[in-house]
Order: structure tokens, then sequence, then C-alpha cells
């Protein structure tokens, strides 16, 4: 789960203005101007509307935000994207960022809002979420030269959202006059200054239940607390994301000149195939698992980096690489055919790389397992090849204890293999240890999982 912090932008696709996941960069007013004429009054409300600077005239009552959104106007900020999943209870942040435009004589004033989730992004069939308007810091003595942020935070309890928008419904309130009629108060967009209005959400879990998809040189993505339930996609030159805590129980796959990536406490389980084909790469990154395959076939590579879990096989075909680094474990193959390596390297379970079968490479090709490592079954190099276990690695083809005894045959592909017959019982205690080890890795991927199920039965009602 993640927050969510929304911006306000210049655009207007429905009757709102839009917030968007992405910082508009350099402060600025909104454009077109929106806000207010407050002139020399210091008293009343006034509703916001969307790319307007509405009258002093309108500052007519107290009830503003009045708890209806105004479906014409447009008298609210609304959610990049309609939303499937579940806000936690924590505090939400509304930064109402102003300037004055045309004259600053003295004005005094501050923000009220609401927040609302509906299906319809123009606002109608909307249900208020907070109990009340809520009520933003004082900004004093406005300045044509500098912002100040009338800002809220609150905590409307924990909610849920089924392809729902969330909107925000503000209005201004005058208690300080200005001396002259054309006093005004303006938002600014833009956060290069951390002085642009937006929206700061409680963590947020989402619920993708179909396939999040993206065709041509598109992104398809899942950002932050997010689960998907079936396919993240992305075809041709494109990048299929899952990013931050995310989870994907089925396939996140892209092909083509594309990416297939699940980055940072990611876990991709049950069938789980991230594959790609062509000029691509398929990447598992940081505290990631991946259930099923983790391929890329062409010039391509199939990555798995810091403390990942590939299930089954991790290959690469062609000009290729296939690699497991930092604490990785392959429970599978990690196979590499061609001019190709196979690698797996650093620290896995209890400071091991670990390969259950065979670590191989065939023609011009090196197959290696580096660091504290383990090669289960097999480790081996065909052709003009190189099969190497380095530092503390136990398994098919150990290296030198310099304590004990050692012998040398002839290897495949006409290498050479160190053998220490005397650390034959060091090298099972040791191999056993680290099985035990990704047991408990297993078990703990099933008891994430049951998780996720049941997470996904509420989310269902059931």
């Amino acid at each position: 789960m993640a927050a969510l912090t929304w911006y306000l932008t210049n655009n207007s696709a429905s009757v709102g203005s839009d917030l968007s996941l992405t910082d508009p960069g350099t402060e600025a007013t909104r454009s077109p101007t929106t806000g207010w004429v407050v002139g020399t009054g210091s008293t009343n409300r006034s509703a916001y509307f969307n790319d307007t600077e509405r009258a002093a005239s309108t500052f007519d009552a107290t009830t503003y935000p009045d708890g209806s959104l105004d479906t014409t106007n447009g008298d609210f900020w609304v959610s990049p994207t309609a939303l499937t999943g579940d806000f936690a209870s924590g505090n939400w942040t509304v930064n109402a960022c102003v300037r004055a435009t045309s004259s600053a004589t003295g004005q005094d004033g501050r923000m009220y809002c609401r927040l609302f989730r509906g299906p319809n992004q123009d606002g109608s069939s909307a249900t208020e979420i907070t109990a009340a308007a809520q009520t933003g810091s004082n900004t004093t003595d406005l300045l044509t030269t500098v912002t100040q942020n009338s800002s809220v935070t609150f905590n409307p309890g924990a909610f849920s959202v089924s392809a729902e928008y969330i909107f925000v419904q503000l209005a201004w309130e005058r208690f300080g006059a200005a001396s002259m009629t054309t006093a005004d108060v303006n938002f600014r967009i833009g956060n290069a200054s951390s002085l642009g209005s937006s929206v700061v959400t409680a963590d947020f879990s989402a619920t993708i239940t179909t396939a999040l998809s993206a065709a041509g040189a598109s992104t398809a993505t899942s950002q932050g607390g997010a689960v998907a339930t079936a396919n993240l996609s992305a075809t041709a030159a494109s990048t299929a994301t899952a990013s931050g805590a995310a989870l994907a129980e089925a396939t996140l796959s892209a092909p083509g000149a594309s990416t297939a990536t699940a980055e940072g406490g990611a876990i991709v389980f049950a069938t789980f195939d991230l594959d790609e084909a062509g000029l691509s790469t398929a990447t598992a990154v940081g505290a990631s698992s991946a259930g099923g395959e983790l391929s890329a076939a062409g010039a391509a590579a199939a990555t798995a980096k810091g403390a990942a879990t590939i299930a089954s096989a991790l290959e690469a075909t062609g000009t290729s690489t296939a690699t497991a680094e930092g604490a990785a474990t392959a429970t599978g193959d990690l196979s590499a055919t061609g001019a190709s390596t196979a690698v797996a390297e650093g620290a896995e379970v209890g400071g091991t790389a670990y390969a259950s079968t065979d670590l191989s490479a065939a023609g011009s090709s090196t197959a290696t397992a580096e660091g504290a490592a383990t090669a289960g079954a097999e480790l081996g190099a065909t052709g003009a090849s190189t099969a190497t276990l380095e530092a503390e690695a136990v398994g098919g083809a150990p290296a030198v204890d310099e304590d004990e005894p050692t012998s040398v045959s002839e290897g495949p592909g006409g290498g050479m293999w160190t053998r220490n017959p005397w650390a034959d019982q060091k090298r099972k205690k040791r191999r056993q240890d680290e099985l035990d080890e990704l047991d408990m890795l297993v078990i703990a991927q099933a008891a994430v999982q049951q998780l996720a199920a049941d997470h996904m039965r509420r989310a269902g009602g059931g």
C-alpha cells in the first residue's frame, strides 16, 4: 500500500479541474486563471468554478462547498482516473496554493473543501466521503510575488472504491479585507518549489480486476500498493510495469522491443510468466518474486535482481544474458544458449546463489556461480566455454578447500574440474541448511499468496 500524490494541472477533460500523478514542474498561475476577485469584502464564501476567476459578488453565503457537486461549472478537482481498491484509514492533505495576480492590497482568506467519490468524471452520482467541510489554514496579506498555501489535513476513515473517481469540492472564504476592488486570489500549479496545489491521499491498495494493457508505443503500469488480478500487458514498443509494493496474480508481459518489469517490493506468483520476445528485457527488481518463468528471447536479458526468487526457469536465448543477482534463488534451470552467459551472483539464502538443477551455457559461453554459491546439480558449459564456481561454492563443481587434499580431473568441453573429496560432508550440511531456508521462503510466499486471495475475496464481497 502507498499514498498517492495528485497535482493540480491546467487540464480539464470534463467539467472539473484535472489532477495528475505527474508534477507539472515549474510553479505558475493556473491557466486559464482560476480563483476569485475578492474585492474589499471581508465576509462570506464563494464556490470554486473550473477555469474561472469568479467575481466578488459571488461571495454571498457561508455554506460553500455545499456538499453537492456542480456538474455544470465544475466546483471540484478530479482524480486522474477511476480507481478500484481500498483507501486505508489515514490522513489526506489538500494543498490550495495561491497568490494575488492583479492586485495585492491586504486580502486574507482560506480554502474549504469536501471529499467525494463517484462513477462519472463529471461528478454526477457522486457520494460525499467527508462528514463536513474541512477548513484550510489562513493566508494573509497575499502578494503577487509569494505563494501561500491554505492547507488542510483530515482523516475521512477507510473506504473502498469500485471504478470510481475521487473529487475535491472547493470554496474560498474572505476574512480580511483588501483596499482595492481588483484584489484577487488565484491558484498555483507546479511543485518545483513545493508550492503547487495538490492532494496527498491516505495509503491506497489498487485492485485491477481485468487486463491492464497498452498497445503500440505505450505503457501499462500498476504503481504503489497495487494488485493486478488479471493481465498487466503491453505490446510493441511498450512497457508493462508493476512498481512499488505491487502484486500481479496473473501475467505481466510485453512482447517486441518492450520491457516487462516488477519493481520494488513486488510479488508475482501463481502461474506467473514475465515474458518478452525480441529486443526486450524481462526483469524482477528489488524484493521480487516470480512464481513462474522469467524469460527473454532474442537480443534480450532475463534478470532477477536484489532479493529475488524465481520458482522455475530463468532463461535467455540468442545473444542473451540470464542472470540472478544479489540475494537470488533459481529453483529450476539458470541457462543461456548461443553467445550467452548464465550467471548466479552474490548471496542468497544464508549467503548463497542457488540453482537446484543445471547452471549451463552452450557455445562461446560462460556458466558461472559467484560468491557463496550453490549448484544443486551440474554446473556445465559446452564448446569454447567456461564453467566456474568461485568463493565458497559447493555443488557439482566445488571450489578448492586449501586446508585439505584435492584431486584434478578433466571436465566437459576440455575444461578442468578441481574437486576436494574431503569436503563432501561439509558441503552436504551446508546445502541442507540452504534448502531448509529456501523451504521457509516458499512457505512465506504461499502465505503472502493466501493473504492476497483473502484480500480479493473481501474486495469482491465474498
